[in-house]
């Protein structure tokens, strides 16, 4: 029996980097991933999870909308009943420069996703 037999895990920002790579361990681990991102590469990221022998299923959630966050969390409770694993790997990084030079749209953008929306 593998360590996360039966117990499923959210990982948000999971198309690429890091949390692509949290959502595969974790479904190696045996984890039914529950992999939230915004980007069309999260289809190849569950793909390739389900094509490996995992379970995966893909929600496009964007985190810095508490609508869509709530739907996908009444969605969840509805399916599965539990969330044995959060990762809330989602953020930002719009390579803006410097913290003073960013514009105010960008700040707000980054607070949203990298702050509130992991809360």
């Amino acid at each position: 029996m593998k360590r996360l037999e039966n117990k499923i895990a959210v990982v948000t920002g999971a198309s690429t980097g890091i949390g692509r790579g949290s959502a595969m361990v974790l479904a190696s681990e045996g984890a039914h991933v529950l992999a939230l991102d915004i980007s069309d590469e999260l289809d190849n990221t569950v793909q390739e999870i389900n094509d490996a022998g995992g379970q995966a299923t893909a929600y496009k959630v964007d985190i810095s909308d508490d609508q869509q966050v709530q739907q996908f969390a009444d969605e969840a409770k509805e399916k599965y009943s539990r969330i044995d694993v959060i990762f809330n790997n989602a953020g930002v990084d719009n390579g803006a420069g410097r913290i003073h030079e960013y514009p105010v749209e960008v700040f707000d953008k980054i607070m949203a996703v990298d702050m509130r929306g992991t809360f």
